[in-house]
């Protein structure tokens, strides 16, 4: 931002020019406004460089925080599907042991009643025959 720097003399007239040299108070208050301007402009620079500065900082801590994010995000998605992986086969596992115990169970019933039925068949055999017999007669 650049600055012009307007004098008044002590004759009332405006002045963008250096002040009087003779006049030792206006040469002071020129000093002092020339200093100021200065201040104010190294002032302005500076809070600018600290503005770009905060501006790169604020970027980079924000790629840093998505790069975090996403490997936060990529971790945590792997855990999950390591997890999800060993219920998975903890479930198969189950199911397959039930089976087999189901199977087992079925396959035991099963001979009860080919068993139960087999001795019921002789008897069932033994009727029929007597009353074919009874039949014939």
């Amino acid at each position: 931002m650049g600055l012009t720097l307007l004098v008044v003399t002590n004759t009332g007239k405006n002045s963008t020019g250096p002040a009087p040299k003779d006049d030792l108070k206006f040469r002071k208050v020129y000093q002092m406004s020339r200093e100021a301007v200065l201040t104010i402009r190294e002032t302005e620079e500076k809070a600018a460089r600290i503005r770009r500065e905060a501006a790169e900082l604020a970027k980079k801590q924000m790629a840093d925080a998505r790069r975090q994010g996403e490997a936060d995000c990529e971790r945590a998605e792997a855990e999950t599907r390591a997890e999800i992986r060993d219920k998975l086969a903890g479930v198969r596992q189950q199911a397959a042991e039930l089976l087999e115990r189901s199977a087992a169970e079925a396959g035991a019933r099963a001979d009860e009643i080919s068993a139960a039925a087999g001795s019921r068949i002789a008897m069932a055999e033994d009727i029929i025959i007597r009353e074919l017999v009874e039949k014939c007669r």
